[in-house]
């Protein structure tokens, strides 16, 4: 259990290295992973946030190639078990939480598979998904979950304006339904029939 004066430490550690805990422990798990050979990409609210729609969230997210492996490295490497959890850990230095996605599975059966993490990109040290799979990564889960994860259109929404993404930008992704949605939410921004 942390103390007080533990906590305020790790707060003034963190600032003075203009990290957020959820900064901290993104890259943390990152270099952890990496160094074990287990390849991962940042995905989430955090990822949409390193895009440059600045969004908060409470977690991390990483789609791994075996999390199996991933969740026993980070065990034995700074992070904490939660019990009756098998995809998340916790930071034990600051709390934060790291779900764990195995590329290639689903968060429902309506849900396209995780993608392969090496699709990803450097961002602050730390391996973030390349763009088109997050935007079909949230356009998935919005239209398998519907109202419950309005957030991700919304992210997807920010990602396009932010980006000035075209409509054409998700046509390569195998991806039919996300694409037809994609362009749906495009025309409504842009103006297009």
């Amino acid at each position: 259990m942390l103390k007080i004066v533990d906590v305020y430490e790790q707060i003034l550690v963190e600032t003075q290295l203009g990290l957020t805990p959820i900064a901290y422990t993104a890259q943390k798990t990152a270099q952890t992973l990496k160094a074990h050979g287990i390849k991962c990409a940042l995905v989430g609210g955090y990822a949409v946030h390193l895009y440059g729609y600045p969004r908060s969230t409470n977690d991390t997210d990483f789609v791994v190639s075996n999390k199996e492996a991933a969740k026993d490295v980070l065990l034995m490497n700074g992070f904490k078990a939660i019990p009756g959890s098998s995809m998340s850990v916790k930071d034990a230095h600051n709390g934060v939480i790291v779900d764990l996605l195995q590329q290639g599975a689903k968060d429902s059966a309506k849900a396209l598979p995780y993608p392969d993490p090496i699709n990803s990109t450097e961002i602050r040290s730390i391996p973030v998904i390349d763009i088109i799979y997050l935007l079909v990564m949230k356009l998935s889960s919005y239209l398998s979950s519907g109202i419950r994860r309005l957030k991700d259109k919304t992210d997807v929404v920010e990602l396009m304006q932010k980006h000035d993404l075209p409509r054409d930008y998700l046509d390569g992704s195998n991806a039919p339904l996300e694409i037809v949605e994609y362009q749906s939410i495009w025309d409504e921004l842009f103006g297009q029939k």
